[in-house]
């Protein structure tokens, strides 16, 4: 996607997969494009806000859709070649288990299993920043 440009902020520029291309290939929803949206640029830009926004919609696409397991193994290369991106992204993790829990995100969200998003969302947030779901 050379003719993609980022406008306003570098949040997204460290990725070699951008996460439109990962939204347009998957034909992803709007609840899961913005999940994923949010996660993929929390390390660089919003922080905890990014993930507690995350959070946010995950509990609306809950309040919608409910949790609807939709498993397609064709494009497991594709979101592993995606997550696998955060793996070294440099120093950012405070905790060795934070990348695990941000894939983990990732799959749920892919997967239509919001309820167990959140509860990786929940984790990431309590892994990075000590927030809890209760104070959120």
């Amino acid at each position: 996607m050379n003719n993609i440009k980022q406008v306003g902020g570098t949040h997204y520029q460290k990725l070699k997969i951008q996460p439109i291309e990962l939204f347009v290939r998957l034909n992803l929803n709007w609840f899961q494009a913005e999940i994923i949206k949010y996660l993929s640029r929390y390390p660089n830009k919003g922080l905890e806000l990014d993930l507690k926004k995350a959070r946010n919609v995950t509990m609306m696409a809950i309040e919608f859709f409910g949790d609807t397991f939709d498993l397609d193994y064709d494009n497991i290369p594709l979101v592993d070649k995606y997550t696998d991106q955060f793996r070294d992204y440099g120093n950012f993790f405070n905790e060795p288990v934070s990348f695990s829990l941000l894939r983990g995100a990732i799959y749920s969200v892919i997967n239509k299993q919001y309820s167990e998003a959140k509860h990786f969302i929940e984790l990431l947030l309590y892994a990075e920043y000590e927030v809890k779901a209760e104070d959120i």
